[in-house]
């Protein structure tokens, strides 16, 4: 797990500076119909992110294994309006999920990583 945790890391370092190329218009811009801009891909990003924190704190209290719940991604992307946020905000909220999603991985214990 602990490789996980140092790879988040360093996405959370690279992620942003690789956006930092992008203008708005570009970062709005769809490649085509029903295709989702940048910033709905980052934004994605951030609805996987709060599944997935979710599902790192209900691991260290819940008894039973892990059940993966799915969502509807394009729904949540279209309703968070993240096409109409600048993507400055987009990637913050992304880094900020992200920061506190490292703080509730466990650090390798064996119990912890089999539930998950």
């Amino acid at each position: 797990m602990k490789s996980t945790v140092v790879e988040l890391n360093e996405w959370m370092i690279k992620l942003p500076k690789k956006l930092e190329v992008f203008s708005e218009a570009a970062a709005s811009n769809r490649l085509a119909p029903k295709k989702w801009s940048p910033k709905e891909i980052v934004g994605h990003l951030c609805d996987s992110a709060l599944h997935n924190l979710q599902r790192f704190v209900n691991v260290q209290h819940e008894k039973t294994p892990l059940v993966l719940t799915p969502y509807k991604q394009d729904e949540w992307v279209e309703l968070q309006h993240y096409q109409d946020m600048p993507m400055e905000e987009i990637v913050a909220l992304w880094h900020s999920l992200n920061k506190q999603i490292d703080a509730q991985m466990p650090l390798g214990g064996k119990e912890d990583e089999k539930r998950i």
